[in-house]
């Protein structure tokens, strides 16, 4: 029986074992770099573009609000007597509306197919409120009575499992703006107009402006009031800690995204009590929340808030953002991260032998990682001609773009036999 086991052993092995040599000797290509730059940022428009809701003239965007995706799809801005829409996010149109007074860091977010607006403070006064705004169109807002919750500002929304969610928040402040007393309830709503307390004490400490995004079906919570910790549920009541102190460290006022794939954050200003040395303009990100990759210790934009930022169109838009320091300057530019796009200058052949991938004529070969078939357990559709493909950190590439679709993929249901272009016969392809 002994030797039957290491009998087996030796066929399962033997062709990963030959994979592998082929693999070694197949001196074409070499794996990619520490950073592979999947990513870069690129300025759409330059500093001087935009101007304050309150002096806004066409031809600029409105500064100073958090844009937000809605209805068809475009970018909507809102403020006090104005709301801005814009299909491309840098020509704006101005929308007149009802005027609710005025009141800094409310929440806006579109559920339902409506826009919405919850709580915020009413600046003068520092008079907390919870009223409830809404609109279908962007510019007839009504108002539609008041939240069950306290009256707060800096609480968190998302929009999850078919539920708007409202965390945390400030209930009480100071004349100075410092929060005095601040909350970890969780509340849901079906419909916008109606809330229930899902839980009346969440794990993670009490704090003003929580930052809540979804990934892959679960939420994940990442700091607020200069911490740094990140949290994540599947189910929006049960919260379990990733981390206490993630690599990006302590700030206030970063930006915070689920794209790509990956939790993101941005910007903002760390802890030091002087400002101006806070401020940062580095960016991380994160499969799963609790091991971070820096990706730009200084990204290409000046340093600044992070929070007027939103994913739209396969990017992240970066609006402005005022510097973090004593008397804060809007700089009035707009940048996007974006995924290059690496493009191959002649065809791309590949087939299927053994357990292998071979690759031939492939040009720019110092970004694409090979890895033995039997490792490429999330390759996706790669064609026989490849015009545009990008590179995968987790160990795999996908096409952005490609002429039909001869797929080849490890295991895959069926194999058409042909000729490898040294003459032998192999799976040249395989689809779904």
């Amino acid at each position: 029986m002994k030797t039957y086991r290491n009998l087996l052993a030796v066929m399962l092995l033997a062709p990963l074992l030959a994979c592998l040599a082929r693999f070694n000797a197949f001196e074409t290509f070499s794996r990619p770099p520490a950073n592979p730059g999947r990513y870069e940022w690129k300025q759409v428009l330059p500093p001087g573009n935009g101007t304050q809701q309150h002096e806004w003239k066409p031809g600029t965007f409105p500064m100073g609000i958090v844009p937000v995706v809605a209805f068809d799809g475009q970018l909507w801005m809102t403020g006090q007597k104005a709301a801005w829409s814009s299909v491309n996010g840098t020509t704006w149109v101005r929308h007149a509306k009802k005027d609710w007074g005025e009141r800094i860091n409310l929440s806006n977010i579109y559920f339902n197919n409506r826009l919405w607006t919850y709580g915020g403070m009413r600046y003068q006064d520092r008079e907390l409120v919870n009223e409830v705004w809404s609109t279908r169109n962007g510019s007839d807002w009504q108002r539609a009575g008041n939240a069950a919750w306290e009256p707060r500002k800096g609480h968190a929304l998302v929009v999850f499992k078919n539920k708007l969610w409202l965390l945390g928040g400030t209930t009480k402040v100071s004349r100075d703006f410092e929060p005095l007393e601040m909350k970890n309830d969780i509340w849901s709503s079906v419909d916008g107009f109606t809330w229930t307390r899902e839980v009346a004490g969440a794990p993670w400490s009490p704090r003003d402006s929580p930052q809540v995004v979804v990934l892959r079906d679960t939420l994940y919570l990442l700091g607020g009031q200069g911490l740094a910790d990140v949290w994540r549920s599947v189910d929006g009541k049960n919260w379990v800690q990733l981390t206490a102190g993630a690599d990006w460290g302590k700030r206030y006022d970063k930006g915070v995204h689920a794209f790509d794939g990956k939790l993101w954050v941005f910007g903002g200003r760390d802890t030091n009590p002087d400002h101006y040395k806070a401020a940062q303009n580095d960016v991380w990100h994160s499969a799963n929340g609790a091991d971070w990759t820096r990706h730009d210790g200084h990204a290409p934009w000046s340093v600044r808030s992070g929070l007027h930022s939103v994913v739209f169109r396969d990017q992240i838009w970066l609006f402005s953002g005022k510097h973090t320091g004593g008397n804060p300057v809007w700089k009035g530019d707009i940048w996007v991260l974006q995924k290059k796009r690496m493009t191959v200058t002649a065809p791309l052949r590949l087939w299927i032998q053994g357990f292998c991938i071979n690759f031939l004529n492939f040009i720019d070969n110092q970004w694409l990682r090979i890895e033995p078939g039997w490792l490429l357990t999330s390759l996706r559709c790669i064609s026989m001609k490849i015009h545009e493909i990008s590179y995968e950190e987790a160990g795999f590439f996908e096409v952005r773009e490609s002429r039909g679709c001869d797929v080849f993929l490890p295991g895959a249901r069926r194999l058409r036999r042909g000729k490898t272009p040294g003459g032998g016969t192999g799976d040249q392809g395989a689809t779904r």
